[in-house]
């Protein structure tokens, strides 16, 4: 019996596919049982697991129709195919084609493949024509692969929010919002002399003297749970203030707010439904802005980074990034699910104006960064969700005549603008307006103007030393590095490394020093942070030299060795800081001087290892 020929054609492609991978070390499985997926791809580095997997579905052919200018291979694909790769799939896949006469094999991302995607979804599409470009050919453009594969991880992640269709919330409640049942409970609320007394204290900045009045509310467990309730909030404000005082990171702000919230519905376990529902919705928010505050911290990571590193790290990095939002995507899904429940109960309902700027702030970080990675569509959809949330709670907060939750949810729509002209920047205008305290309405108004005007300018504000040093908190907290743990050594070491990343205070003092690199460990590669790590520092005059970890303590061996009785040092001018462009002159300037350097007076050094802080 004869071999038919379409078999002998898949034999030799899969044996051309498994041939240009395996040269990269990576692994390819067979696929069995899954209509449109041929094989999956397993990435390997060095002989270990980077972690990274994507499918392959495989086309092969003895006759590759080419392109006129061999730019690209034409491949059609059946609708339903064709639908299942780039609609249904939820992992990356890429669609190969393998020529088996001149032994050639190609791939391309379906999945970006816009024009494409949209002839498919047309009902009257039989077969749709993707092109491989011939660039994209295999092995040799291993990198690019890679990072289609992150391009693709980004996509898919972002492509549930995209298609969840915004709630009408407002119709849903206009017609049956009654005024004086919906603010039933919330004028029942205590106004206890102690509470008063610490919002009183924490209006004038005394938040120990807040924080120890609050603390003897929720210390007596004869207090009603509506008191300690809002006692807790009014904590929630001090614990803010004060975090913020202490140049407490995103993530650090977004844990207190999560621990409040625990302690909210642990309070509530016994206490009424609205307040339990309060507690509920106020943790799935604060779980959100935990979620968010982690991505905005891998985002930086990556910003900072996009140019460096090999393809494995940026493409780890970005499947990290991926799964990130995806869990961002189920738990805003979790928090409209609340609120429809809440919109739907007219006992409910009336403490959404409580909770619903909660739920605002948690989805700034996260527009912000679609906003600033371009993802216009995604970052439109998500904006859209948070103006019916703004809507909603401002409905709600004007119909219980609560003037906190309105001010509250017209500063939180302002962190979602894009400057004074940005839809969100006026309807928070709007409804500040509508507060009736003439002294808050000021405030918050004057709030919302400032942080316009600083939108307005943040597309023409260059990135200081000191942005890239908060970035770094950011990304480190997005690690799970605690920098206020005093006992953490990995902590320590990153927060000399962020200190050390502005050596002004060290090199103002000399024009003569120069600072250069040593070697620095897997924290500091996973920050991309080179000055979590060693030290040194030079004289250029007379060439002595100081390594160390940190890089005051190293100055201060370095001053009391050298310095103090040297005649030769010219400090800086007083206004004199450093950047990065000048540490680039200064390394071209004395480029030989650091090739030569091999060794300290101090410590010897390895050969070889003698980078700077900008290379």
């Amino acid at each position: 019996m004869k071999r038919p020929e379409s078999h002998e054609i898949d034999t030799l492609g899969k044996t051309q596919l498994r041939a240009a991978f395996d040269s990269l070390g990576w692994t390819v499985n067979p696929v069995e049982n899954d209509y449109g997926v041929d094989f999956e791809v397993e990435v390997f580095k060095n002989r270990q697991s980077t972690g990274l997997t994507f499918k392959v579905q495989l086309k092969s052919s003895k006759s590759t129709d080419y392109s006129s200018d061999a730019g690209y291979v034409s491949q059609s694909v059946e609708r339903s195919s064709g639908l299942y790769m780039c609609r249904e799939l939820r992992a990356p896949i890429l669609l190969v084609h393998a020529d088996v006469t001149a032994k050639r094999t190609f791939w391309m991302a379906p999945q970006m493949d816009q024009p494409a995607i949209q002839k498919l979804m047309r009902p009257d599409c039989g077969s749709v024509t993707f092109r491989n470009p011939t660039s994209n050919e295999l092995p040799g453009s291993w990198e690019k692969l890679l990072e289609t594969i992150a391009q693709v991880e980004t996509l898919l992640s972002l492509r549930a929010l995209s298609e969840q269709p915004i709630p009408d919330f407002l119709s849903s409640i206009r017609e049956r919002a009654d005024k004086d049942e919906i603010s039933r409970d919330l004028k029942n609320r205590s106004h206890a002399i102690q509470v008063e007394q610490a919002n009183n204290y924490f209006r004038q900045g005394s938040l120990e003297e807040a924080r120890a009045r609050l603390a003897q509310v929720l210390r007596d467990t004869d207090a009603s749970v509506e008191l300690r309730f809002w006692a807790l909030l009014s904590a929630e404000f001090v614990e803010m203030r004060n975090a913020a005082q202490h140049r407490a990171t995103e993530e650090q702000q977004a844990r207190i707010r999560l621990l409040i919230a625990s302690q909210l519905q642990a309070i509530t376990k016994k206490g009424p439904r609205y307040l339990k529902f309060t507690a509920m919705l106020a943790v799935r928010a604060a779980e959100l802005n935990l979620l968010t505050a982690v991505d905005w911290g891998l985002y930086l990571n990556w910003k900072l980074n996009q140019s460096e590193g090999d393809a494995f790290w940026r493409s780890q990095l970005a499947a990290v990034r991926a799964r990130s939002t995806r869990r961002i995507v189920a738990k805003f899904g979790q928090c409209l699910r609340l609120v429809n429940i809440g919109v739907n109960s007219s006992t409910l309902m009336p403490m959404l104006g409580q909770a619903l700027p909660r739920l605002v702030l948690a989805m700034a970080p996260f527009v912000q960064r679609l906003r600033d990675e371009g993802l216009s569509e995604a970052a439109e959809a998500y904006s859209s969700h948070a103006l019916s949330i703004c809507r909603l709670a401002s409905m709600v907060a004007e119909a219980t005549e609560d003037e906190n939750a309105l001010g509250a949810i017209a500063h939180r729509a302002a962190l979602l603008a894009r400057g004074s002209s940005c839809e969100f920047y006026l309807w928070a205008l709007e409804t500040a307006g509508k507060i009736k305290d003439a002294e808050e309405r000021q405030r918050i108004s004057s709030q919302i103007r400032e942080h316009g005007e600083n939108t307005d300018n943040a597309g023409r504000a260059e990135i200081t030393i000191a942005d890239e040093q908060r970035f770094y908190e950011g990304m480190a907290a997005s690690l799970g590095i605690d920098l206020s743990n005093e006992q953490d050594s990995i902590a320590r070491a990153v927060r000399i490394g962020i200190a050390d990343w502005d050596p002004t205070r060290v090199l103002k003092n000399c024009r003569r020093l120069l600072v250069t690199l040593g070697s620095h460990g897997m924290v500091g590669e996973w920050l991309r942070l080179p000055t979590v790590g060693t030290k040194r520092l030079h004289c250029t005059l007379h060439r002595y030299g100081t390594e160390g970890v940190s890089l005051d303590g190293v100055y201060d061996f370095f001053k009391e060795r050298h310095c103090k009785n040297c005649g030769d040092g010219q400090p800086h001018p007083a206004d004199w800081s450093y950047s990065h462009a000048w540490q680039l002159a200064e390394n071209e300037r004395h480029k030989d001087f650091i090739k030569r350097t091999q060794h300290l007076d101090e410590e010897p050094t390895s050969e070889g290892d003698s980078g700077s802080i900008v290379d």
